[in-house]
């Protein structure tokens, strides 16, 4: 009795040992969180497992999906996720899912020439493998290859119609071809296949938004902030732009004041929290806002053009001036100064001419190149920078010539000659 309950205590400790050195309970754990789309919890697991054994494929590849579908810190995430991939790909070198799925990460990392001989590769090692296929559409939409990418798309629905990601990218490729009515029944194929597919939730959204079915698009990205409230800031922004099509700007802001919290590099958010501060005539707020903009992407001329249109709303004429190193600063200087000396009228009779308000000068837009100087404190020496700015230039009124007052008209309260 005792040498068999010895065995038994021996059996049960080498099993327990087993399983503290086996990743196979973190690689399931892994998997479950994967597909719960936990991205943060999954990479976790995965790393835990490779920590027992560094070149277990299903973690490598688990891992790197994790990183992929990441949002937020997403250059460094997309990285990361290539790594993994690539690690596979050098394990297994007649892995065409591994290949494939580098492939989609250097896409997102936006270095193409890379991209297209991974692409290559795993359609040379599988040509009827699925998830390649799906990708290499993804790679044609970048291109604007959409008749292209939609063969793709249909040739990996043929292999395998029992995988979300093909069905979500398939509405993607619709979104693009403004086929919103096809995109919307892809994306919903995918949420039945996995119910907890956030991103179509979110693109079934910017389907909707393009039919101006805004109040059924909000209904989408609350339910895809809902179930990945980590990955969400692109989800707030979008959903702030449907707010504000229906004039609610205070929600819109508030939205993408979370979404700029979640990722301060997001121009698209600043923009349009910018257009929507400028809607409630909170102009000075709109023009930081845009500022950021174009800080952020100064190739942005559509930012430069609102920007200019908030300073004329706010009466106030942008000027250039340089401080030091880094991008030229905006200072602001009011140009309208008429006359309030009647306390009647208070100088809004319309006796100023009515083109300039009585500045005597109008802005005039267009855009303007300029040359600053700025010194480098580090090395000590200057440098001249050109900056193109869409900014208004004063010119001489043709209506009242100068003189800012029209003559035709006058106060008829106090006949101040204003």
């Amino acid at each position: 009795m005792q040498k068999a309950s010895l065995l038994l205590f021996a059996t049960w400790l080498t099993l327990a040992l087993l399983a503290c050195t086996s990743p196979k309970r973190f690689i399931e754990q892994g998997l479950k969180d994967l597909k719960n789309h936990h991205y943060g919890e999954a990479v976790n697991q995965f790393s835990e497992a490779l920590k027992i054994e560094s070149r277990n494929t299903e973690a490598l590849m688990g891992r790197g999906k994790a990183w992929y579908f990441m949002d937020n810190d997403s250059a460094k995430s997309d990285d990361k996720a290539y790594l993994d991939f690539q690690r596979v790909t050098f394990i297994a070198p007649e892995n065409a899912v591994a290949f494939a799925w580098a492939a989609n990460a250097k896409r997102k990392l936006k270095q193409n020439t890379s991209m297209n001989d991974l692409i290559e590769k795993a359609l040379k090692i599988d040509p009827n493998c699925a998830i390649a296929h799906c990708i290499q559409a993804r790679i044609f939409l970048d291109e604007q290859k959409q008749n292209e990418a939609l063969n793709a798309i249909h040739r990996a629905i043929q292999l395998d119609s029992t995988d979300a990601y093909i069905w979500h990218c398939k509405g993607l490729v619709h979104n693009e071809k403004e086929e919103y009515d096809k995109a919307i029944d892809a994306f919903n194929k995918a949420i039945t296949l996995d119910p907890y597919f956030a991103k179509s939730y979110e693109n079934k959204g910017v389907a909707k938004i393009n039919q101006k079915k805004y109040f059924d698009a909000i209904e989408d990205y609350t339910r895809a902030i809902d179930l990945d409230p980590l990955n969400s800031a692109y989800t707030y922004a979008r959903r702030g732009r449907a707010k504000a099509e229906l004039k609610r700007y205070e929600d819109a802001i508030a939205d993408y004041n979370k979404s700029i919290s979640m990722d301060s590099s997001n121009a698209w958010a600043y923009f349009n929290r910018a257009y929507a501060k400028g809607e409630l005539k909170q102009h000075q707020a709109a023009i930081e806002d845009y500022d950021r903009v174009i800080a952020l992407d100064p190739k942005d001329d559509m930012a430069y053009k609102n920007r200019a249109y908030e300073y004329k709303q706010f009466g106030k004429r942008a000027q250039i001036q340089s401080v030091g190193v880094g991008s030229p600063q905006i200072y602001s200087q009011t140009t309208n100064n008429f006359s309030s000396n009647c306390m009647n009228c208070r100088g809004t009779c319309k006796s100023h001419c009515t083109k300039c308000s009585g500045a005597g000068r109008t802005l005039e837009y267009g855009w303007e190149t300029r040359y600053l100087t700025e010194y480098d404190p580090i090395s000590g020496q200057t440098q001249t920078k050109e900056v193109r700015e869409y900014l208004p230039s004063n010119a001489t009124c043709n209506r009242c010539n100068g003189t800012g007052r029209d003559s035709y008209v006058s106060c008829l309260a106090c006949r101040c000659g204003n």
